[in-house]
């Protein structure tokens, strides 16, 4: 490695600085698919999930795997509001007349 810095006159600190602050195309995609599952998710007014928002992606082509979308919700602390059961205050088993 020495040999090529010197040829290229780039000095071997520099060079490894840049070939560690290259992006991968993995991290690239990664965003990607996060800013696309953000939206999914807000336009379901935060009521989709995991399943359902990987569902969706599917549907619209991406290829991807559903741990990765599971993991990038969970680091981005991307949760579906849970929903309330019905709470029936109605009492029908009485013996009044109606």
């Amino acid at each position: 490695m020495a040999i090529l810095c010197k040829v290229l006159k780039v000095s071997r600190s520099g060079y490894y600085k840049w070939l560690k602050s290259r992006v991968s195309k993995r991290l690239k995609e990664r965003a990607k698919l996060l800013q696309r599952i953000l939206e999914i998710f807000e336009s379901s007014r935060e009521n989709y999930g995991c399943p359902r928002v990987y569902a969706q992606l599917r549907a619209e082509g991406w290829t991807c795997n559903y741990k990765v979308v599971e993991e990038l919700m969970r680091m981005n602390e991307i949760r579906a509001r849970r929903r309330r059961s019905h709470v029936s205050t109605t009492n029908s088993k009485h013996n009044y007349p109606i």
